[in-house]
């Protein structure tokens, strides 16, 4: 909030905040950390902060891409990049940040599955599509790209479709 402040004030931020354009464009290509997408990426124009893609900031990596397409639920259709938070992985669509496919886990048993999400308001997710939970000793990185592994959890017939963007 108070970079907000601060571009309010002035478009040009003092000298020695640069780390404040380095975040928000690092938040601007990945997790915005608990701030609303659109908040981010209006703040990071109004500072003319230059985005970028995934690695181009030093010590960051390209990060996957998935295509999905045939989904029932029409706006799930679209491109997901990912990126990790807290020992797990999240897609996060290009299109519209609200939605999501996560990496859920089962505290029991460690067990993950894969969960299209919308973000409905801060905090609230609603679930679309989900996989069956897999073996925690499965390497998971990428969820199921089969449409025949997805289940409706509250979007619409047919499931998706997913591909490996290079």
């Amino acid at each position: 909030r108070i970079l907000q402040v601060a571009a309010e004030v002035s478009p040009e931020l003092p000298d020695g905040w640069s780390w404040a354009c380095e975040w928000l464009a690092k938040c601007c290509r990945g997790k915005c950390e608990g701030l609303p997408k659109d908040e981010v990426r209006a703040l990071a124009a109004a500072l003319d902060v230059e985005i970028g893609q995934a690695g181009d900031a030093p010590g960051e990596v390209q990060r996957q891409a998935i295509r999905v397409e045939g989904a029932g639920s029409d706006e799930v259709n679209g491109t997901y990049v990912a990126y990790q938070d807290d020992n797990s992985i999240m897609y996060e669509q290009l299109e519209n940040q609200h939605y999501m496919i996560v990496q859920e886990k089962d505290y029991y048993h460690g067990d993950i599955r894969w969960v299209f999400e919308h973000e409905v308001t801060d905090g609230y997710n609603r679930k679309l599509y989900r996989s069956d939970y897999l073996s925690a000793n499965v390497d998971a990185e990428v969820p199921p790209l089969d449409n025949s592994a997805w289940k409706v959890a509250g979007g619409d017939l047919p499931c998706p479709c997913l591909e490996l963007v290079s």
